[in-house]
């Protein structure tokens, strides 16, 4: 498939004007791009070249590898400050004296596979793990992810989406600005969710000395709107929050907490459960579970345990802060319908699992699912919890839109059974 496009750029004209902007090719992984003339080929992940003062006027094909396809171009400049979804594309031409470069990225993804993605199940949670380098530097692979969520909402009945945490990599604008037009289109499908941010959502540069964020910039309460009833630790604010909704004649109960709670927000967290009795629980929090099927604990653990919450700058506030371990005592074990916990956060292998029983003797699931060291920062997988509809069975999946690829291994596809403790590998 070949996709012409058709360029006439003449830029950085000017009678003083005594430097010449560049142009920015830059490739998107599955295709190179072919220019007529044949100055301008890329087939590495970006080209520069210089604009001519007389201007650039040139046709370019961008060509994709086998089993790809072209999505579409995006672009930065003085001639068009972002151009998305379609393979056409025509930018007028622009005359400016000024040092600005022109970018223009041609984007490529695996062609659509026409294998049925799920069977239709009662309904579907879906939990999108560490997004940070997505919001980084591949914004493209969070729009595949939650393009996908909102094409299938009603085909696969999806209820819901949870984020686990670090949305960005280092809670800068740009990041946030990123992350703000993936999750746009759960907001503009009225697809309800909630986010649960993560360590590198908080200080300077992500790196978690304070609790200071760009999250309530981008995103607010209203986001929140899809939600049958909301309930907000600190109002106006979204790190922590309650979202309550009903499937069937089950009422289901979500809770969202910040990076290592505070102590204030824990005992908000156990209100909120202690006054919603009859309701399912699910709890997600960037750092809870270890990679080795252990909950973080700072008290039995300490160091060897890295990246804990103690660990960080916000680790000594007189605030508090709480670990998995901390939260399974002070909040989890405490309710007898908690029946899962999810988290991010941990590399290793980025998986983890461990089935207790709580105070009452409820069985609690807790997960963790972390995919930033793959391709592309993740490659682009979500977990789906698809709750059957005997009322007791959770099939759990992973899968990336972005790849159209399962992983279907013991420790990204298993059931797990209410109120029985464990879960079964692979069925």
């Amino acid at each position: 498939m070949k996709i012409k496009i058709l360029k006439k750029i003449l830029l950085c004209v000017g009678v003083l004007l005594l430097t010449s902007c560049k142009l920015i090719l830059t490739v998107d992984s599955g295709g190179q791009i072919i220019s007529d003339s044949g100055g301008y080929n890329c087939n590495g992940e970006s080209c520069t070249s210089d604009i001519p003062y007389e201007g650039l006027n040139e046709t370019f094909t961008a060509v994709p590898d086998e089993g790809c396809e072209c999505t579409g171009w995006e672009g930065w400049g003085p001639c068009e400050k972002e151009v998305k979804a379609s393979c056409t594309l025509d930018i007028d031409p622009v005359f400016a004296a000024m040092e600005e470069d022109v970018e223009l990225i041609a984007r490529f993804q695996p062609e659509a596979s026409n294998a049925p993605l799920l069977p239709k199940t009662q309904w579907m949670l879906v939990a999108l793990p560490d997004t940070q380098y997505y919001s980084q530097s591949y914004s493209w692979v969070f729009d595949a992810q939650t393009e996908w969520i909102a094409a299938n909402v009603e085909a696969l009945n999806i209820r819901f989406v949870v984020h686990e945490g670090d949305v960005t990599n280092t809670n800068t604008v740009k990041q946030w600005v990123n992350a703000r037009a993936s999750m746009d289109n759960l907001t503009d499908a009225g697809i309800p969710f909630a986010i649960a941010p993560g360590n590198h959502d908080y200080g300077s540069r992500g790196k978690t000395a304070d609790r200071t964020s760009y999250l309530n910039e981008y995103f607010s309460p209203r986001d929140y709107t899809a939600t049958d009833t909301l309930l907000l630790y600190e109002s106006g604010h979204i790190d922590n929050s309650a979202h309550i909704f009903s499937v069937d004649e089950t009422s289901f109960l979500v809770l969202a907490l910040e990076f290592g709670p505070r102590d204030d927000v824990v005992r908000w967290a156990d209100d909120v459960l202690s006054a919603h009795p009859n309701h399912t629980a699910l709890l997600v929090t960037h750092a809870y579970m270890y990679h080795n099927n252990t909950r973080y604990s700072w008290g039995t653990y300490g160091s060897s345990q890295k990246w804990s919450p103690y660990s960080y700058g916000v680790g000594t506030s007189v605030e508090g802060i709480n670990d998995g371990e901390d939260l399974w005592q002070q909040l989890v074990a405490k309710h007898p319908r908690m029946i899962m916990v999810m988290s991010g956060h941990v590399l290793g292998d980025g998986k983890g699992y461990l089935a207790s029983k709580g105070n009452h003797g409820n069985v609690v699931h807790q997960l963790l699912a972390n995919y930033q060291d793959g391709r592309v920062g993740g490659g682009g997988f979500l977990r789906l919890y698809e709750f059957q509809d005997d009322g007791k069975t959770i099939k759990v999946r992973t899968y990336s839109p972005y790849l159209d690829e399962w992983l279907d291994d013991p420790q990204n596809e298993f059931t797990l059974t209410i109120d029985s403790g464990g879960r079964d590998s692979g069925s």
